[in-house]
């Protein structure tokens, strides 16, 4: 299942589990086309399905993870983003798009792969590669079956919350 259906029946799972609002929360409303466009100059590399991403939510949060939006929304903006991670990102090849809950950054880079970066110590050497495509890092890593490996080994320590038994009760974990 591609991330737009998950989103969609996650979105109608919470309006029956409302508990379910402490791990996902996600703009109804798309980022606006002058947004996108300012967007697109800064970074001419961002992949279609980021764009589309954008397109249909301003924002994102599963569980512990975040993603950025145009800052119209509640989430965090690329843009204040971009100039937090300016030290650890060449912002030339890589564009800021979330962060997880130990505050490391999830980054697009201009061959459309999602890295995640640490800032403690800031050394871009320590940067992982997650998905080879922004699909790809919605559909197996933040809705899905590859959800563990963003907590490095430490998941056998983590109980089940709503997003886990959403994805379990879903078949996606």
């Amino acid at each position: 299942m591609a991330w737009q259906d998950k989103l969609q029946v996650t979105r109608r799972a919470l309006a029956d589990r409302p508990e379910m609002a402490i791990v996902f929360d996600a703009s109804s409303q798309g980022a606006s086309e002058d947004f996108l466009r300012t967007l697109i100059a800064s970074y001419p590399f961002l992949s279609q399905d980021y764009l589309d991403f954008l397109k249909t939510t301003d924002g994102l949060q599963i569980d512990m993870c975040v993603m950025y939006g145009s800052g119209m929304t509640p989430f965090r903006s690329i843009v204040q983003a971009a100039n937090m991670w300016r030290p650890i990102l060449d912002l030339s090849r890589f564009c800021p798009i979330g962060e997880d809950v130990s505050g490391r950054c999830f980054a697009l880079n201009c061959e459309g792969e999602v890295w995640r970066f640490d800032h403690d110590p800031p050394d871009p050497a320590n940067a992982r590669k997650l998905a080879s495509s922004f699909s790809e890092f919605l559909d197996n890593v933040l809705m899905g079956s590859r959800f563990v490996e963003l907590f490095d080994g430490y998941w056998q320590n983590r109980r089940d919350n709503e997003w886990t038994q959403h994805m379990r009760h879903q078949g996606w974990l």
